[in-house]
């Protein structure tokens, strides 16, 4: 339901979350720059976060780059040592890209360096905050990636909005 209450509510929400992304992306290239990598780059190389190889097209559409950008990454990635390509078992077009120890050892000091900084963020939240901020934070991405799995896709929000399906 459609209250003056929860208008409220989604306009900080929006907000809010629009002025977390904008910081976020200062953080992030910062973060990137210390590891003489473009924002893009580091974005790329996080998704191996707790796996050992992805697909490809599954890094194209989770970070949202172009085929052609995604392999001038990966080709950097390969030069430096920090992963490998090998073909898709299901798809001779497609490639799979492993993570090296060596990338496995960037990405272990990117997630520290990351834990770090966000030490440093929660230093000026008081302490028992933190549990029911990371709680709030969990559920508003849980929220968010349901809404996104109902979506028809991109280019479409304005008039799904429009049609009442998205209120």
């Amino acid at each position: 339901m459609n209250t003056p209450t929860n208008t409220r509510a989604a306009e900080r929400v929006a907000d809010l979350t629009f002025q977390l992304l904008v910081h976020c992306q200062i953080k992030e290239s910062n973060m990137a720059a210390d590891f003489d990598m473009s924002p893009s780059e580091l974005r790329a190389l996080r998704l191996f976060h707790g796996c050992s190889h992805l697909l490809q097209k599954e890094i194209v559409d989770r970070v949202g780059l172009s085929g052609s950008r995604l392999t001038r990454i990966i080709d950097r990635f390969q030069e430096e040592g920090w992963v490998t390509r090998g073909e898709d078992p299901d798809d001779r077009r497609g490639a799979v890209v492993f993570l090296t120890p060596a990338g496995h050892d960037l990405l272990e000091e990117i997630e520290k360096l990351s834990v770090a900084i966000h030490i440093e963020i929660l230093q000026a939240i008081p302490q028992d905050l933190h549990a029911g901020l990371v709680s709030s934070l969990e559920l508003m991405l849980n929220s968010l990636r349901g809404w996104l799995k109902r979506q028809p896709g991109r280019g479409h929000l304005r008039e799904v909005i429009s049609e009442g399906q998205g209120t």
